[in-house]
């Protein structure tokens, strides 16, 4: 009985928290998914704007990643170049640092390098994720987070429609 009086003591504290820590520490990215269309050898570009919604101070760091299906349709991220279909290896990102106050929002250049021999579709991701903060090793609780904007790619007005439908 002692024990389930502790479990539950903890269990209301940690439920009493929750909504100020979410309320501390949350961060997005807008659009959702970026879509270039260009010709071998074009490059293009869009913006994507990282917000920190919560309370606090945030810094992150954005990355591309490569993705595909897996035969249950799940989404499968993997590092640049993973993938046949991958894009990630074409784009670059700037600034790939971002310090967020709260509230804060900030709009980061993604760039697309189309290669001379590219055909059909491609896709990739990319994640922003925040660093620990100093205060880490202090007996402090500490969250990361990481969210994407999904990248599609069309090489002269060719694509994979397949992958919409799946998506």
């Amino acid at each position: 009985m002692l024990m389930l009086k502790k479990y539950l003591f903890f269990l209301t504290l940690l439920l009493g928290l929750a909504p100020s820590v979410l309320r501390a520490f949350s961060f997005g990215v807008d659009p959702s998914h970026l879509d270039f269309k260009t010709r071998p050898g074009e490059t293009g570009a869009a913006n994507l704007s990282v917000v920190n919604d919560g309370d606090t101070p945030l810094q992150l760091i954005l990355t591309a990643e490569d993705w595909t299906l897996n035969a249950q349709g799940a989404k499968v991220f993997g590092a640049p170049g993973s993938s046949p279909f991958g894009c990630a290896s074409w784009l670059s990102i700037s600034p790939q640092t971002l310090t967020l106050a709260a509230h804060e929002r900030k709009s980061v250049t993604v760039s697309l390098r189309t290669p001379e021999k590219s055909e059909g579709g491609h896709q990739a991701v990319v994640f922003a994720q925040n660093l620990p903060s100093a205060a880490r090793g202090q007996g402090k609780l500490q969250f990361q987070g990481k969210v994407g904007a999904i990248v599609y790619h069309e090489t002269g007005g060719i694509s994979s429609p397949w992958l919409r439908e799946k998506i």
